[in-house]
């Protein structure tokens, strides 16, 4: 190898880890996921998939030209997702967005919209305070605001009580994984394509100020923006945005949707969530 393509090989490395959203990463071991088959009934006509078309270091340096996420709505026409699915500056800008509901591998039974350029800074919504990859925990969501001619079906918000209220509560999540290391996934090597929802449960096994971790749970890169979500007296409710992993061996976390996290959202919407 030449000393050029040493360096090159060097400084992709590094832009690969100080660029790449946090998210679930590979695993040599895979727990079992279930495949959701009917897209069309709830909740998980309420999930998106998300693919933003992006330019900057992060395309160059990834070799990847768009980006598979998560996402779910709130309103009829409110989708709520991660905050880093949604940055956009000089190293990683957003070019367009497109946002399938309930998409279900080819299946596309609600379409498709397309965000394009001159859109997006009227239709995304994230904290003035967000930071990239620095104490961002805090700050990681954000909203779309669609077309309100839209009328799609949607998920509740439940704001957490008490700080520790979901200590051990069971917990859903369901978005569209889309594996990097596939061929290490002897359960299910379609992952990679991250057109198809799956689903798991897990358990909720520490709560922090702003987030919380859950174990029986394996996400990866597309499930960040994935809704967090518990049952009560027969409703269902999205108590958290999954957000991803801080290192391979760490367990997924997601961030609280406190009283904070609410406020800001109804402050952007100009609706109730409670």
């Amino acid at each position: 190898m030449s000393k050029l393509k040493r360096q090159f090989s060097i400084v992709k490395i590094i832009a690969l880890i100080f660029l790449n959203p946090i998210d679930g990463l590979s695993q040599d071991i895979y727990p079992e996921r279930d495949s959701v088959t009917n897209t069309t009934i709830s909740p998980y006509n309420e999930i998106v998939q998300i693919v933003t078309w992006r330019k900057g270091l992060k395309r160059i340096f990834s070799g990847k030209k768009s980006f598979i996420e998560t996402g779910f709505f709130i309103a009829p026409n409110i989708i709520l997702t991660v905050g880093h699915n949604m940055k956009s500056d000089i190293l990683s800008k957003i070019k367009s967005i497109i946002v399938t509901p309930a998409r279900n591998g080819n299946v596309k039974p609600y379409g498709q919209i397309t965000i394009g350029k001159k859109e997006i800074k009227k239709v995304i919504r994230f904290p003035k305070d967000y930071k990239w990859r620095t104490d961002d925990e805090c700050y990681e969501f954000a909203v779309l605001i669609l077309d309100d001619k839209l009328k799609f079906d949607y998920f509740n918000l439940k704001e957490w009580p008490t700080p520790n209220h979901y200590m051990g509560k069971e917990i859903n999540i369901t978005g569209y994984p889309a594996e990097e290391n596939h061929q290490k996934n002897k359960y299910h090597p379609e992952y990679k394509n991250g057109i198809g929802q799956w689903y798991q449960k897990g358990v909720i096994t520490k709560v922090d100020s702003c987030t919380f971790e859950y174990k029986e749970i394996t996400t990866e890169g597309g499930n960040s923006g994935s809704p967090i979500w518990i049952e009560e007296a027969g409703e269902l409710y999205v108590i958290g945005i999954h957000e991803g992993k801080a290192s391979s061996h760490s367990p997924p976390r997601a961030v609280k949707l406190d009283n904070r996290v609410i406020k800001q959202i109804e402050d952007w919407t100009k609706m109730k969530f409670r």
